[in-house]
């Protein structure tokens, strides 16, 4: 009990006294407890009772002490790398900035949330424009470092904290802006393309200035929320057809 850690102290008790009521064969628990040296050690505690009073309480127990704290630093160790892992498995390794499988997560999260509480939700699809030719005649190191670019100014001109981007796949970079309406969404589309336009990046087949561009699909919906994808694809693509190097909106409700 002197050398026991406190934290330790009330489960460890808990479980002794189960065994004491007869309810377990066996007492075991890793507690800490201190080392002679001052520091804390991981100790495996396994104990039985051999022989009872008269009147049925405990007279004796044996049992062992193992240290386990080179087992436990190692567990401690496999979790923190599998946290990492996970968290890895979340961002896109090109762009660092969340891949699709954070997308799918987050847009599931965000419409249980907007819907529970009935707020707007917009979605955009952003896509490098002339990407192919880009990549043809720049060469796909310049197209790498293209999209890593625009995903940068994407992520930086997002105002919220709440909001998220994420790369969708090849040069398509996907943004949500939960509790946004439409004139809110707008505002953002316009800022991403005067950032992206910032970055002088050249490419003689995309704007009429000779440098890479973006074109956007807004979607916005205040409930029907599934739509927004398939919505947003369809403003992209009309931005498109309107001669890129801008955006389109259209709203689900």
């Amino acid at each position: 009990m002197t050398y026991a850690h406190p934290d330790d102290l009330k489960e460890s008790d808990r479980l002794l006294r189960d065994h004491w009521a007869g309810n377990t064969d066996y007492y075991i628990f890793e507690s800490r407890m201190k080392h002679t040296a001052g520091h804390w050690v991981w100790v495996y505690d396994a104990g039985q009772v051999v022989e009872w009073n008269d009147d049925g309480s405990p007279k004796r127990m044996v049992g062992t002490h193992l240290d386990i704290t080179r087992q436990k630093e190692m567990a401690l160790q496999l979790s923190q790398a599998n946290k990492e892992l996970a968290e890895l498995s979340y961002v896109d390794a090109l762009t660092g900035i969340s891949n699709r499988r954070a997308f799918d997560c987050k847009f599931c999260e965000l419409v249980s949330a907007t819907r529970r509480t009935r707020s707007a939700l917009s979605l955009m699809i952003i896509d490098i424009d002339f990407f192919k030719q880009f990549n043809d005649l720049y060469g796909h190191e310049q197209g790498d470092h293209a999209i890593r670019e625009v995903a940068r100014q994407v992520a930086a001109t997002l105002p919220r904290r709440t909001d998220f981007a994420a790369r969708y796949g090849g040069e398509e970079i996907v943004v949500l802006l939960p509790y946004t309406p439409k004139a809110g969404a707008i505002a953002v589309a316009e800022k991403i393309i005067e950032a992206v336009h910032r970055l002088q990046i050249p490419h003689v087949y995309s704007d009429d200035k000779g440098c890479l561009s973006v074109s956007i699909g807004v979607a916005t919906a205040n409930e029907a929320y599934d739509d927004l994808f398939q919505l947003a694809d369809q403003a992209l693509y009309d931005a498109k057809h309107a001669g890129r190097n801008g955006f389109r909106v259209k709203a689900a409700d």
